[in-house]
């Protein structure tokens, strides 16, 4: 019996140089994953820095062709009516007179009806 125990100490004793060295095996392989993660990631992140910058710039041609859009305040003075100030301050952003007024009322929360009143303030589009 008491051999028996002598025996399977013996037997923890020889396995654990092997466990430390299954250990050790492990723990490297992860240091190295670990190594060439890093070094993988630390090659990816400057490339795709870069193709984000490269995307970025902007179209030269493009900035040349479109304006900026700005708003102005306006008072209607007796007699005006959405039609002729819409016509007075149409531009070729727009398709019709009826488009701008369509924007106008929009922007001014007017009715469907376009009334407008004399002495009120009508914020209106234009480009420049």
């Amino acid at each position: 019996m008491c051999s028996d125990r002598i025996h399977s100490y013996d037997q923890n004793r020889v396995s654990s140089p092997k466990k430390n060295s299954i250990r050790i095996r492990r723990e490297r392989r992860i240091k190295r994953r670990l190594a060439r993660f890093l070094v993988i990631l630390s090659i990816l992140i400057p490339i795709a820095i870069s193709f984000g910058a490269i995307r970025s710039y902007a179209d030269p041609s493009a900035s040349d062709t479109t304006e900026t859009k700005y708003y102005k305040s306006i008072v209607i003075m007796p007699g005006d009516t959405l039609q002729e100030i819409a016509e007075l301050n149409l531009s070729q952003e727009f398709n019709s007179a009826e488009e701008y007024m369509e924007e106008v009322r929009q922007i001014n929360h007017l009715d469907f009806d376009y009334h407008i009143h004399t002495g009120e303030y009508l914020l209106i589009p234009y480009y420049r």
